[in-house]
């Protein structure tokens, strides 16, 4: 499979406006997956979830969380990473990490735009939750489309290359 590098990979989640969707289950077994503002930063992708939101609420009913990572044109990289969220600040602890929001936010907008959203949304409490993000980890798994200069049946892993048969 054409797995990104740890430089590729690096890059790809620095450019801003990717979305991340997250994937939670909860007690129902029913899965929710909502696409979220993140950063990535020491070796941790940050989320900022609304205290009254779903997501937030699975999150703290089950830790085990799916990250997914991705664009919409070419060359079509992928990240996924599954683990346990760590809830680093609860809800109404906003200012002791304003400055982790602040970053996120920047991603997304120009700094006067993101400015003034802070300011008008700040009593919205949001709590800051991560899932560890190392390249290398079980657990994390990237993809992209092959180079022009790569021989597409030499990238895909083999399981996607041979041919099935449909089975009833």
């Amino acid at each position: 499979m054409p797995r990104m590098t740890r430089t590729e990979v690096e890059a790809f989640l620095a450019e801003p406006f990717h979305l991340c969707r997250i994937a939670t289950v909860g007690s129902d077994m029913a899965p929710l997956v909502v696409p979220a503002w993140f950063l990535h930063r020491d070796q941790r992708l940050y989320v900022t979830p609304r205290a009254r939101s779903r997501f937030y609420a699975l999150m703290q009913e089950n830790p085990k969380v799916c990250f997914s990572v991705d664009e919409g044109s070419l060359p079509y990289r992928k990240v996924t990473a599954r683990g346990s969220v760590e809830i680093l600040h609860e809800p109404g602890e906003d200012s002791d990490w304003v400055d982790v929001y602040r970053a996120i936010a920047y991603r997304y907008w120009e700094r006067d735009a993101a400015d003034r959203y802070l300011e008008s949304t700040k009593h919205l409490a949001r709590a800051l939750v991560a899932l560890p993000f190392e390249y290398e980890r079980e657990g994390v798994s990237t993809w992209r489309l092959p180079r022009s200069d790569e021989d597409p049946a030499g990238i895909w892993a083999r399981r996607y290359w041979e041919p099935t048969v449909p089975t009833r």
